[in-house]
């Protein structure tokens, strides 16, 4: 090698910049993966708080004279929607009554006099002498039509499960990340604009599948970017960042939706869509701009940290195209798999219907104002974003102290399934008089939720470490049929929007959980299976490799291989530790202070892994 490019290699700074510091390239890029699952709850999450104030529909169980009709919304007097029900009338059905005719600002005061002006003079008329009224701009969708809307988002991301893979080695994770921005960019912008002129929910439905697609495809993006840009120690801490941001978007929007829908200006809920896409077109630019598929292709990133990322010239390991066949019907007929598959199942059933249908319940059976309802439909996930992490640092604590794995696991998961069922449950059997009990069952319930991440989560990467990411896609696969599933039977079951009936959407979440978990303490586990055994801890499995220096500056890496006739390869690798692979060669050059790795080393599902010494001469 020439004095002078091994000099400005030796010479490169010997500080490691901490993961948890912005001086870290590795951190900054985790903290826009994390950003970009923000933006994209924000996008996902605000159809069902703005479809409150999108389908506004007043209620009537009393004459005009009535006393405290005008004056007793709960919690305070705020402007805001009131519920369809009231526990003196349960089973009192008001979509058919014609809307109101709002003029001026829609405020406590204008409310009660707007809702009298009603009971007194009926039916308004939707238009005057200029033009359409504010009115225009609220939908006449029933129960069903929201469901199917709901529905669409999901089956865009079922059917993303399908092609992100190709799509991800195709056009890299960045550019597969940026190109699902834009579809939701779009699609938000245009949700209003479509649903003024038109009026249609089958419409909203086609653009919300397509935004769906553009969700479907972030998860595998995102994963693919971490599994590039970390290094082993650091990819949970990463995977952690990444997904904590799914916690932050729902609650975020949660909460900003609600405050948004009560503007003045352009009736709210429309500025939600609009100012979400632009908040998406604005973190498009810094994505793009920030963002590399790979640390070396980072415009950012220094010597150092491209070394430590790499492994530098210590020990570590690394996947090689050493291809070993997937046993796919072991997998698919595996009890902990099903098991897995059905933990996951669970999990997104719940969460689609919460998210999806928690405001509207907030609405209906608690009578919540806009205020009140974005801060308690917000809540219980901003706690799951504590409890997640608590749960995860204590399982890694009970870990070290020499704790069965599997006990672990079980334990975990069982809080996750039976606790969170318990408390939907008791949410469920709480008189609706005493709203902050069941919304603190809903928030306790949701923090156990948490408690999946050191439960089955866990099994995904235990089970069958060489097999994880098919065994990650298998479960994704459950889940987006959950998620698919769970706005139409809640959708279905509360079409009436019955107090009763929202009783009956959450027993139906609670047997989900149960059923659920059961079957995890029965199949599930924290082992490895003997055919998922990652090949380099077993012992017929030794390759080594070693890194010589050659005349021309260059280095060669040459592979040395003891076969085992229970791996398959491309072609057959000779015994003779002295005889190179002819196919497996890769040079490694130096230019300036980067170090340029041709070919794609990356981790692969069924990958062999092994470990690489490096040596230089000094």
């Amino acid at each position: 090698m020439p004095s002078s490019v091994y000099n400005s290699v030796k010479s490169l700074p010997s500080a490691i910049p901490p993961l948890w510091t912005l001086k870290s390239i590795r951190f900054q890029t985790a903290l826009l993966i994390s950003s970009a699952c923000v933006v994209f709850g924000l996008m996902r999450t605000c159809f069902g708080m703005a479809m409150v104030d999108i389908v506004r529909r007043f209620a009537f169980f009393h004459s005009r004279n009535s006393p405290g009709l005008w004056d007793s919304w709960p919690f305070s007097r705020d402007s805001g929607t009131p519920g369809l029900r009231t526990s003196e009338s349960p089973g009192l059905r008001t979509s058919g009554l014609p809307r109101l005719r709002t003029s001026g600002p829609f405020g406590p005061s204008g409310l009660r006099a707007g809702l009298r002006k009603f009971v007194e003079k009926p039916g308004p008329s939707r238009h005057n002498g200029n033009g359409t009224t504010h009115s225009d701009l609220h939908m006449d969708w029933n129960g069903e039509e929201q469901a199917r809307i709901h529905t669409s988002f999901y089956i865009g991301a079922f059917i993303a499960v399908f092609p992100s893979e190709f799509l991800a080695k195709k056009m890299g994770p960045k550019n597969l990340l940026s190109f699902a921005l834009i579809l939701n960019i779009i699609g938000s912008i245009l949700t209003p604009f479509l649903a003024f002129y038109f009026k249609t929910y089958l419409l909203i439905s086609a653009v919300r599948m397509i935004m769906g697609l553009g969700y479907g495809f972030m998860i595998p993006a995102g994963s693919v970017l971490v599994s590039k840009w970390f290094p082993i120690s650091e990819k949970s801490t990463a995977m952690a960042i990444f997904t904590t941001g799914n916690q932050i978007g729902i609650a975020v929007s949660m909460f900003l939706t609600a405050k948004l829908c009560q503007l003045h200006f352009f009736e709210g809920w429309p500025l939600v869509f609009i100012i979400y896409g632009l908040i998406g077109a604005i973190f498009l630019i810094i994505w793009h701009v920030r963002v590399a598929d790979k640390p070396r292709e980072s415009k950012y990133i220094t010597a150092t940290e491209l070394t430590y990322i790499k492994g530098g010239k210590q020990r570590r390991s690394r996947a090689e195209t050493v291809v070993r066949p997937t046993p796919y019907m072991k997998i698919i007929l595996n009890g902990c798999v099903c098991a897995i598959c059905a933990c996951s199942f669970a999990q997104s059933f719940v969460l689609v219907a919460l998210v999806t249908y928690l405001p509207k319940y907030n609405q209906i059976a608690l009578k919540m104002n806009l205020t009140h309802n974005g801060i308690w439909s917000s809540l219980p996930f901003f706690i799951q974003m504590i409890t997640k992490l608590l749960f995860a640092v204590i399982a890694d604590k009970v870990k070290q102290a020499k704790v069965n794995a599997t006990s672990v696991t079980k334990a975990s998961n069982a809080i996750a399934s039976f606790v969170s069922a318990i408390f939907i449950v008791f949410a469920a059997l709480v008189p609706f008089g005493s709203a902050e009990l069941v919304q603190l069952s809903i928030i306790i319930s949701m923090a156990a939720f948490s408690a999946y991440v050191p439960g089955y989560n866990t099994s995904i990467v235990t089970v069958a470490p060489q097999f994880t990411a098919f065994i990650s896609s298998y479960a994704q696969l459950y889940a987006q049929i959950a998620s698919t599933l769970a706005p139409i039977l809640i959708g279905r079951i509360t079409s009436h929007d019955t107090i009763e009936e929202w009783k009956c959407a959450f027993y139906s979440l609670a047997v989900v959980l149960a059923v659920t978990g059961i079957v995890f303490q029965i199949f599930g586990h924290g082992r490895t299976e003997t055919w998922g055994e990652t090949p380099s801890n077993a012992a017929s499995a030794r390759i080594s490799t070693s890194l010589a220096v050659c005349e021309d500056g260059q280095c060669k890496l040459t592979l040395l291989e003891k076969h085992n006739h229970d791996f398959r390869t491309e072609s057959k690798i000779s015994s003779d530790s002295s005889s190179p692979l002819k196919k497996k060669i890769s040079r490694v050059s130096y230019a300036g202070e980067e170090i340029i790795i041709p070919g794609r080393i990356e981790d692969l599902e069924n990958d062999v892994i092994y470990s690489i010494e490096e040596e230089r001469e000094e």
